[in-house]
């Protein structure tokens, strides 16, 4: 399930409030997570340098899944891109004296630390999902979405489209709007 924007605005006042030495990086991971939605082994391995400017597109972050090995391309706010920018290293959410699947699995480890903090049951994959869940109701094409996610139509409407009960009211809204 997607992360409720209540439940949202909660992990983010958590990871504020954190006492852990990441407790930068965790709120610009965060962040970045619900503003891309990519898994968290595609979130933590990003370096600075797959994210560039692209004129009028503005900032775009770029990259290979890890999973399914599928070129994403997001645009990206900003001042989250200055947040990233000002993290200490080329690989802000790891550090090359670690394998990357230790940096993931200490990353779920502070991130069931946050949800705990919260009083959620939740996982960092939900961010994902809320990424979907916003652009769906927000009135993005399943299709865009798909391909922000790295995924097919069909994987992405059996995935998500479960979810978007708004979506489903938008709908009825605009049939409503046609009735003479």
């Amino acid at each position: 399930m997607p992360f409720t924007e209540e439940e949202v605005t909660s992990i983010l006042e958590k990871c504020e409030v954190y006492k852990g030495p990441n407790k930068k990086k965790l709120v610009v991971l965060t962040k970045f997570m619900l503003a891309t939605g990519l898994r968290i082994s595609d979130a933590v391995m990003i370096s600075k340098s797959n994210i560039t400017e692209k004129g009028k597109e503005g900032w775009m972050v770029e990259l290979r899944t890890m999973k399914t090995g599928t070129p994403v391309s997001c645009p990206l706010q900003p001042a989250l891109v200055k947040s990233i920018m000002a993290l200490d290293s080329e690989n802000p959410f790891w550090s090359d004296k670690s394998d990357l699947e230790d940096a993931t699995k200490n990353w779920r480890k502070i991130f069931t630390k946050i949800f705990e903090n919260a009083g959620i049951e939740g996982h960092p994959h939900q961010f994902r999902h809320t990424f979907a869940k916003r652009l769906l109701v927000a009135g993005v094409p399943i299709g865009y979405v798909a391909s922000l996610l790295g995924n097919t139509e069909q994987i992405c409407r059996k995935h998500y489209g479960k979810w978007i009960s708004e979506r489903q009211a938008a709908v009825n809204k605009a049939v409503k709007s046609t009735w003479t």
